[in-house]
């Protein structure tokens, strides 16, 4: 799986490598990251059908988005593709309502050196 790496250009726009097609659900504008808009939830999104399955990204995008995404300093990070992937199977049979214990570990996962 790899590396997401995320970046800005001179002009300041937001840079994503490391990530296949844009699947937009809800930002017209693009990715983006440090906040917790319809950008950072697309970024997010898009990340975890990278590393997972449609049905885990769509369960998990939005608390990971606020675990992680809105939080990523402006200037970007690299996200470990292959721990997010790893940590998604953890929770394919999570009870409801621990959302928010496993973003936390998916955010962890993420930072993880690749």
């Amino acid at each position: 799986m790899g590396v997401v790496r995320l970046h800005r250009d001179p002009d300041g726009q937001a840079v994503v490598e490391g990530l296949p097609a844009q699947r937009v659900r809800h930002s017209p504008t693009g990715y983006e990251w440090g906040y917790s808009g319809s950008g950072p939830a697309d970024l997010a999104r898009n990340i975890l059908l990278a590393a997972g399955t449609e049905q885990e990204a769509d369960t998990w995008y939005q608390p990971f988005k606020f675990a992680l995404v809105a939080i990523l300093p402006d200037q970007g990070a690299t996200l470990n593709l292959t721990a997010i992937g790893r940590t998604l199977r953890e929770f394919r049979d999570a009870p409801p309502g621990s959302h928010y214990l496993g973003a936390q570990r998916l955010a962890k996962a993420a930072l993880e050196a690749a």
